[in-house]
């Protein structure tokens, strides 16, 4: 079974979805190339002043995804690292880490399986739905807000872990993903926003430089 497959049924066991999200997942599955732009933004507090920090900080990253074995990633924001880039070819098992066209070589052999198997082993271990899911369309949009069901509530409070919300925004023309939210305590959050997802076309331009790729 194909990884996005497996995200798709892992997603699905956990929550009822509404028909936009699903039609979303249900055009990803079997998909094997990606190519995705995120801005991440921190809204948090200084752990010292408990002042939340000013401007927000943030990264912004590209990632590439080539039949779900080869893996790219390349910092764009902040500017001290942009142009740090990984490429990784599961053929070779050779990692590329590079800045500015230097790059240094190691041997990585990450079993294909890898994150298949990671996926099912959370899928394993859902027993009980871990959220309720509420829709709602605002502004053209469409948000489906995540919350923990009462037994996963209680699970996290008896560990003493901070509850996270969670947040999925699409945009209403296409259904794709424009946001995606993770809401702290003491409204600190992390928002991710997709400036590019694209999938099932060719990503091989960044993959130039891992040799036999």
């Amino acid at each position: 079974m194909r990884f996005s497959e497996i995200l798709v049924l892992m997603i699905i066991s956990g929550v009822v979805l509404s028909n936009p999200l699903v039609d979303f997942f249900s055009e990803i599955a079997g998909m094997r190339d990606y190519h995705i732009v995120v801005e991440m933004v921190f809204h948090v507090r200084d752990p010292e002043t408990w002042e939340f920090l000013t401007p927000d900080p943030s990264i912004t990253f590209e990632v590439a995804v080539r039949n779900m074995e080869d893996f790219y990633f390349k910092i764009r924001e902040p500017e001290i690292f942009s142009g740090v880039e990984f490429a990784y070819s599961s053929s070779t098992g050779r990692l590329y880490s590079g800045f500015e066209g230097n790059y240094t070589m190691d041997v990585y052999n990450m079993p294909k399986s890898f994150v298949v198997d990671l996926v099912r082993g959370m899928m394993d271990s859902l027993r009980e739905p871990l959220f309720s899911v509420n829709y709602k369309e605002n502004d053209g949009e469409y948000v489906f807000s995540f919350e923990y069901t009462p037994m996963m509530l209680f699970i996290i409070k008896r560990l003493r872990i901070e509850p996270i919300k969670m947040k999925i925004v699409l945009s209403g023309n296409s259904a794709e993903p424009k946001e995606l939210i993770f809401i702290g305590g003491e409204d600190e959050w992390v928002k991710m926003k997709f400036l590019k997802f694209e999938y099932g076309k060719p990503v091989d331009e960044f993959f130039k430089i891992v040799q036999g790729s």
